[in-house]
């Protein structure tokens, strides 16, 4: 039964049940008396008492609905603010739920009581589940009425868009990590004794020094040996590939690889920043489909997460070839490139081989490649059916090829590091302290 201003009316069980109760009487009274009049009277008191109940609800008018959110989430848990305004005379009794983003879980059904001329804030916590420009649908309301035999229920086109980014909450702990490679003791000793141009002071030698480090003007000046020490140069040339090919839709570890990929460029990014090199990024497929040029400071971690914010992988063979030529064309004081692709992306390619050759030529390559969730899992499977036994012979086919792979790349003196998908951001940052200081 449709009302004005869109407003329906929904029989509640108390409705239901006080038209059960007085049925019994109207039976009776049929037996005695004009059944077609009893029948005609009967409806008409029971429909006059619905109608009474259910015109003193408040309706849309009087009860003001809102939704409050953020503008920009991230991949993780977020909060949704409703906001409902009784402007009645009455205190309501009432319930509403959101309309989220396709894609998003369901929104729960929030119950609420706000009495006469006051507001009410409820919440609600939903999980965003890819990232973009998305938007919410409208808010569905139903308030009780005074005597509760019915509820008075419409819709509000309460629309609200919202851009989901990547979750940055591990941005910290990857901080951490950066911090305690930067400081630890072992990687400084190992700094001075093979990596860097920059000098950085003089120090008394110690055993294992190289004897090309000692300073032989300033050990003779002193009687006794000092060696030069050299930090890791600073302000160096970064590039990081994204793949963002078809080899990236696949799901693993929870999430698509193309999600993994970008945990580890924005890990990769902030380590870079906070260690004084320059950062690019390139976001590949069949074609090059964004380009940030290197620079440092933390505005380009803003500038590469706004990018890669608006990033979705495609079903497009990535064509590492073009961007080998890209960067040989802009990229040209050595540095380091750092690609982070599927580990399905360079099985038995040879045109993959000869691009990261081609860099290797005047650059240092890193391959950070993600190892499928679903292939580990058939080589650790003992199989007990036809099926599993084709499925571990196909893991284990494609795990050789990757093997072969690798120690091509290898051979030519590309870096590689195979790693879960979950491990990928900080196995990230290790990998780039540790090829860092051959640059």
């Amino acid at each position: 039964m449709i009302f004005k201003k869109g407003n329906k009316m929904v029989l509640t069980v108390r409705g239901s049940l006080f038209i059960l109760a007085i049925l019994p009487f109207f039976i009776i009274a049929a037996l005695h008396f004009d059944p077609l009049g009893v029948f005609i009277i009967g409806n008409s008191l029971v429909l006059t008492v619905i109608l009474i109940d259910f015109n003193n609800t408040p309706g849309s008018q009087e009860i003001i609905i809102n939704r409050d959110i953020e503008d920009v989430w991230q991949l993780r848990q977020q909060r949704v603010f409703i906001k409902i305004t009784n402007d009645s005379l009455l205190d309501i009794v009432g319930a509403c739920r959101d309309t989220p983003p396709n894609g998003f879980a369901e929104a729960p059904l929030l119950s609420w009581y706000v009495p006469a001329g006051q507001e009410k804030l409820s919440e609600y916590e939903i999980l965003p589940k890819q990232r973009g420009a998305h938007e919410f649908g409208a808010i569905f309301v139903e308030v009780l009425s005074p005597w509760g035999l019915v509820k008075r229920t419409w819709k509000v086109e309460e629309t609200g868009q919202v851009e989901v980014i990547p979750d940055l909450l591990f941005l910290q702990k990857m901080r951490g990590i950066t911090s305690l490679l930067q400081s630890d003791s072992m990687y400084s000793k190992h700094r001075v004794l093979r990596a860097g141009t920059d000098f950085s002071q003089v120090r008394e030698y110690v055993v294992g020094d190289e004897q090309k480090r000692i300073n032989w003007r300033v050990s003779a000046k002193n009687n006794k040996l000092y060696s030069n020490v050299f930090e890791v140069e600073k302000n160096q040339i970064i590039w990081l590939v994204l793949d963002a090919g078809r080899r990236m839709l696949i799901h693993t570890d929870g999430k698509r690889a193309f999600e993994h990929g970008i945990s580890a460029v924005l890990a990769l990014t902030q380590a870079a920043i906070d260690n004084g090199d320059q950062v690019g990024l390139i976001i590949a497929a069949d074609t090059i489909q964004k380009v940030i040029h290197p620079r440092s400071g933390k505005q380009q971690l803003s500038t590469v997460l706004q990018a890669l914010a608006a990033s979705q992988p495609m079903r497009k063979e990535t064509n590492y070839l073009n961007v080998a030529k890209y960067l040989g064309v802009h990229m040209r004081k050595r540095g380091m490139v750092c690609v982070v692709s599927e580990i399905g992306g360079i099985v038995n390619d040879s045109w993959t081989w000869r691009a990261f050759t081609n860099l290797r030529k005047m650059h240092l390559v890193l391959l950070l490649a993600i190892e499928s969730q679903g292939t580990l899992k058939w080589i650790n499977r003992w199989p007990n059916d036809l099926e599993s036994i084709f499925n571990k012979a196909a893991a284990l086919l494609r795990r050789g090829q990757h093997k072969n792979m690798v120690a091509n790349l290898l051979r030519s003196g590309v870096e590689v590091v195979s790693v879960e998908a979950g491990k990928l951001a900080s196995a990230s940052v290790h990998a780039y302290f540790e090829v860092k200081e051959r640059v």
